[in-house]
């Protein structure tokens, strides 16, 4: 599966989280942009990678001040699928670590 395709599977639940489908494609595009983005990732450098720097940036901005949308409900969709789509790593987290052992803090 390619970056694109991955990314369109892992996001479509988002449509349930926005009132409006063109405030779900607003997001879309701008996590895909930000995806694409070269460092800082900016909301004005976003825009300016999808192309977008000579249009009305207001309702990309409105997405973020004005949709009433929590940020568990966008990422819950991503954290539900994150074991499936990293590879398996010596140094990764175990998934049985749990935070009541007696281990140090760093």
């Amino acid at each position: 599966m390619s970056l694109l395709e991955t990314f369109d599977h892992l996001v479509q639940p988002w449509r349930l989280v926005f009132p409006q489908e063109r405030t779900f494609q607003r997001t879309y595009r701008l996590g895909l942009g930000l995806l694409t983005a070269p460092a800082p990732h900016l909301t004005s450098t976003v825009l300016c990678t999808l192309g977008r720097q000579f249009r009305d940036w207001s309702t990309e901005y409105r997405v973020f001040s004005r949709s009433p949308w929590q940020p568990r409900q966008l990422f819950s969709p991503v954290f539900d699928h994150l074991q499936e789509l990293l590879p398996p790593s010596p140094s990764a987290p175990s998934s049985g670590a749990s935070p009541d052992r007696n281990l140090p803090c760093s």
